[in-house]
């Protein structure tokens, strides 16, 4: 179940946010993997003409802008935003940050599966704690299978500015690929922290990360 986040009912926009709930949830009935091509059939199915791509793109960015509490996404409900961000492309919002140096205790690393995904797609996040510097641009990041674990398809992967969700400066990547299903596998990630020159901050590890 798509949750709002709090911040919602102190803005005074419940009625436009009831209308884009509403629509989040219908589109989480559709036959898994649910896709944008999906999506927007589903609109425009039995109606007398398509929408414009303008138009259907600004709906969706509406949706995709709809505060949800990312804490309790489903799988299912996650992929369906990551198809949408995917899709769009949205630049980076604005970050929450502050001026302390990138390190193990101040980023945390979070693997979502891209459920109905033809081969073995996964989003990687790093969450940065707030504190991080705002200096931080970009994070490379080497991926090392450990135990066994399927190799990844590319490392290293760039993980791309997302912006404040949650309280974090997120970090991510659509998508890491696997030569097989990496679920239940232990990877160990090296971030190389860099600022907008290409500089690097630090080097953090992060080990450990076993794959759901």
């Amino acid at each position: 179940m798509f949750k709002l986040d709090a911040s919602v009912y102190l803005d005074g926009l419940e009625a436009e946010t009831c209308l884009l709930l509403s629509s989040l949830q219908n589109i989480a009935t559709l036959t898994p993997p649910v896709t944008v091509a999906s999506m927007r059939s589903q609109l425009e199915t039995g109606q007398i003409q398509p929408f414009t791509t303008a138009a259907f793109d600004q709906y969706l960015t509406r949706l995709y802008g709809l505060p949800l509490d990312e804490t309790v996404l489903t799988a299912a409900e996650r992929t369906i935003l990551q198809n949408i961000r995917d899709y769009l492309q949205p630049a980076p919002s604005l970050g929450c940050c502050g001026a302390v140096t990138p390190a193990a205790g101040l980023i945390t690393m979070a693997v979502y599966p891209r459920i109905g995904s033809g081969t073995f797609e996964y989003e990687i996040q790093a969450q940065c704690d707030p504190s991080v510097t705002c200096d931080l641009a970009t994070i490379q990041m080497t991926i090392t299978p450990t135990g066994g674990a399927p190799a990844p398809t590319a490392s290293p992967v760039t993980l791309d500015k997302l912006g404040c969700v949650g309280g974090s400066n997120i970090f991510t990547i659509l998508w890491s690929d696997y030569a097989a299903n990496p679920s239940g596998f232990t990877y160990d990630f090296s971030l190389d922290c860099q600022d907008s020159t290409g500089a690097t901050l630090a080097i953090v590890a992060k080990t450990g990360n076993v794959y759901p």
